[in-house]
């Protein structure tokens, strides 16, 4: 009895640490994958990209102000009252 808990429990370590190694090996090649995307901000994230200064007021007078840049669908990001646009440079 003693001896088969012994056997069970090593049994149950090996296992763990395989699925740790495994999940280790899967997670540094996703890792290793990023390097290979390009780097759309030239090494400077915080440079916001070439484009146009627009400015929309809404039905209630508030002005929002932002930048045209890039190809594909518009999509509005906004950032916190004390925020500014650079925050979304390195998206």
């Amino acid at each position: 009895m003693r001896r088969s808990k012994f056997v069970l429990t090593v049994l149950a370590s090996a296992a763990a640490v395989g699925g740790g190694l495994g999940a280790k090996r899967s997670l540094d090649n996703r890792v290793a994958s990023w390097s290979t995307n390009p780097d759309t901000t030239d090494g400077d994230p915080m440079t916001m990209p070439e484009g146009t200064s627009i400015q929309v007021t809404a039905d209630d007078g508030t002005t929002l102000r932002g930048l045209d840049a890039g190809d594909g669908p518009t999509v509005m990001l906004v950032h916190c009252w004390t925020g500014s646009v650079g925050f979304w440079a390195p998206v």
